[in-house]
């Protein structure tokens, strides 16, 4: 179940292992308070000794603790050796015991009322002295203490009927012991203590349940994040083209929705939104999408938690994204059908209502099928195949949300094309799911109670606070550039030319175009951050990346005025640049998401992947939500041919937001997932 850590290699290259000791601080505070013997809680400083271990322990087994409430006898062994004294497992054991019930104290141990022998550095302690220590420990901890001296009988016996009597009653708690007692050590199991297991059973003798915990320390490899069995190829191309579902509706809602909605001056369709206080239509909208994103931002926390804790004949995830898929196809689809063909306060009202629906069934679905990939993909190596298999279907979805739907729009209105690009996602999403089936079905044992911990152990965690903005900020920028190319074409290209086509009469044709260079920079980028990271790493490729998007992005201000080129060969070539680093920034979040959970996992003893990726997309919609606001507001500079300011001034202001994202990452301290010092094998079981 539990155990302390040992740094992964250092036994097997260096012929050392670690010692543990307590801070100076620590030890000072405790030793201050002793003689008052008050009730300390066991679990909460545990937590504290621990947060310091690097790597940190594994708890594994966790879900057959018995619920909180029902006392039980747990058996430990007794593990130690030089520099690990027993109570290391024991506060371990402790920690997770609390953890996952919550009572205090979490275990009354059952514990040796005297050390002989013991000393500090050169100095022996008196037995009297650590006798009467004993004594305060087991008060300010409510252990049970039980005569060293095995000829002490009725001692003995005593013991255990208190030990019988912590069982029942109104403050049961559950009683640990270690039956081999000062026998056990450090590389096997001993004959434990003479009638040990008689003891057990007489504590168990009602029914209490009897839960066995084994600490140990393991230097190789035995599974687990990292080094664990390989994934299939066919379950990594399936599961990887769930990201077309995802990235077609996404993307076909960040290209249409504002132009539907408040298209510039001189298209073809009506404004659909109202100036509301001397507002422009489009300001309206960017509040009303502001709004909407804020308040439904606030339950992905609470869904991921649901999802951490579910239960069921289906695992954890499937469910969710089973059930949760088809309503969110349905919702994109109403989104194009307005109450009002012209502008009126009830399409306000109504894009509200659809929108933050949309985006909670997205997050219902979407996330689920996210937080898959930890559990999922084991080694680094299927995790970054996974992420490069998913950009490219991500690519794809792209080409279906940006480019298919642009000729959609011109053969069956905007209608007919939300109507198809929901079955594609639909159907995607469902193929996506099958593929992934049996593996998604083990992925069933729910986190550890606990909504307002779980939040905490999640925006307590460095890495995860370091990686986050970055994330946000980017997407935020893409989304902002996703938004520009109609304006774009409307501003910059209308005067353009392509085979008798031109920017002003055909701009889905336009649109498509400038899309399908992005989309083919982001292809030929992919394999190129792979290469990268293969020998960097992930986390040093992705702020290259992050890097090259913040320096490349403001040169847009100048894509289709350069003197002597004309405007629409410029702004292809200009659009395929910008999808290169676009490629490294969307390849290796999910991997470095799945690290962060695998890290947690180990500090906290349990697995929360979804309320990673759901904290991580509440904090992403609350940016994000401004994205529509922002992007408004840089158009008041100017949206048309006669004056495109603020159309140009999108691609720098977009840089800015990438650049510090990279900023923020710069402070990202996490190993990669195969390091020695990461390798949860490092940490005992």
């Amino acid at each position: 179940m539990a155990g302390a850590p040992e740094p992964a290699g250092q036994a097997e290259t260096s012929g050392t292992v670690p010692a543990y000791g307590f801070p100076p601080l620590f030890m000072t505070a405790w030793f201050a308070t002793l003689p008052l013997g008050r009730p300390r809680n066991l679990g909460q400083e545990a937590e504290r000794l621990f947060a310091r271990r690097a790597p940190a322990p594994v708890a594994l087994g966790t879900d057959h603790i018995p619920a909180a409430g029902t006392p039980f006898v747990l058996a430990m062994n007794h593990y130690e050796r030089p520099g690990l004294n027993v109570w290391w497992a024991a506060m371990w054991v402790s920690l997770i015991l609390w953890r996952a019930r919550g009572e205090q104290p979490p275990v009354r141990w059952l514990i040796a009322d005297q050390i002989h022998g013991y000393r500090v550095g050169p100095v022996r302690i008196p037995d009297a002295a650590m006798r009467w220590m004993v004594g305060r420990v087991a008060r300010r901890y409510g252990a049970l203490r039980v005569p060293r001296d095995g000829r002490a009988g009725s001692g003995r016996a005593q013991s255990l009927r208190r030990a019988g009597a912590a069982l029942r009653g109104a403050g049961a708690r559950p009683v640990g012991i270690t039956p081999e007692a000062g026998r056990g050590g450090e590389r096997v199991l001993v004959t434990p203590e003479p009638n040990a297991g008689m003891a057990i059973a007489w504590l168990a003798r009602r029914g209490t349940p009897i839960l066995p915990a084994g600490g140990l320390e393991t230097p190789t490899a035995r599974g687990g994040a990292g080094r664990g069995p390989a994934l299939p190829g066919r379950v990594r191309v399936l599961y990887s083209s769930a990201s077309i579902a995802g990235n077609a509706l996404s993307q076909a809602w960040a290209l249409w929705l504002i132009y539907f909605y408040a298209p510039p001056a001189g298209a073809d369709i009506p404004v659909r939104i109202p100036e509301l206080g001397g507002l422009d239509p489009r300001v309206v909208l960017g509040i009303t999408l502001t709004l909407a994103r804020v308040l439904e931002a606030v339950d992905d926390p609470l869904i991921a938690y649901w999802t951490d804790r579910t239960r069921s004949r289906w695992g954890r995830r499937i469910p969710f994204v089973l059930f949760g898929t088809p309503w969110w196809c349905v919702l994109f689809i109403l989104v194009f059908t307005p109450p009002a063909d012209g502008s009126s306060m009830a399409n306000v009202v109504y894009i509200f209502v659809v929108a933050q629906l949309y985006f909670l069934l997205n997050n219902v679905a979407g996330s689920a099928m996210e937080a898959l990939l930890p559990h999922i993909a084991r080694r680094t190596v299927d995790r970054v195949s996974v992420a490069s298999l998913q950009v490219v279907f991500g690519v794809g979805g792209a080409a279906i949300g940006l480019s298919l739907s642009s000729l959609l729009v011109d053969l069956f209105g905007f209608v007919g094309m939300a109507a198809i690009i929901a079955t594609i996602a639909l159907t995607t999403r469902y193929v996506a799911l099958a593929g992934s089936w049996r593996h998604a079905l083990t992925d069933a044992t729910p986190s550890h109670p606990g909504v307002m911990r779980a939040l905490r152990a999640t925006f307590t965690n460095r890495n995860f606070l370091a990686y986050l903005p970055s994330f946000v900020t980017f997407q935020l920028g893409v989304q902002m550039l996703t938004a520009l190319l109609p304006f774009f074409v409307a501003a910059v290209l209308g005067e353009s030319r392509l085979f008798g086509l031109s920017g002003a009469d055909n701009e889905g044709t336009f649109i498509f175009l400038l899309t399908v260079m992005v989309i083919g920079g982001a292809l030929a980028g992919v394999p190129l951050f792979a290469a990268v990271a293969r020998r960097r790493g992930t986390a040093s490729t992705y702020r290259a990346a992050m890097l090259g998007a913040a320096c490349y992005f403001p040169l847009l201000f100048f894509a289709g005025y350069l003197p002597g080129i004309p405007a629409l060969p410029q702004s292809l070539v200009a659009m395929a640049l910008g999808g290169i680093p676009m490629a490294g920034v969307f390849l290796f979040p999910n991997v470095l998401t799945a690290d962060i959970a695998d890290d947690s996992a180990q500090s906290t003893g349990t697995r929360r992947e979804a309320m990673f990726y759901g904290s991580q997309n509440m904090v992403e919609k609350f940016a994000i939500s401004l994205g529509p606001l922002l992007f408004s507001l840089v158009l008041l500079a100017g949206d048309s041919a006669a004056d495109p300011l603020g159309v140009r001034l999108v691609g720098p202001f977009a840089g800015l937001l990438v650049l510090a994202g990279y900023l923020s990452f710069r402070s990202y301290r996490l190993a990669p997932l195969d390091d020695p010092a990461r390798a949860p094998d490092a940490g005992a079981r």
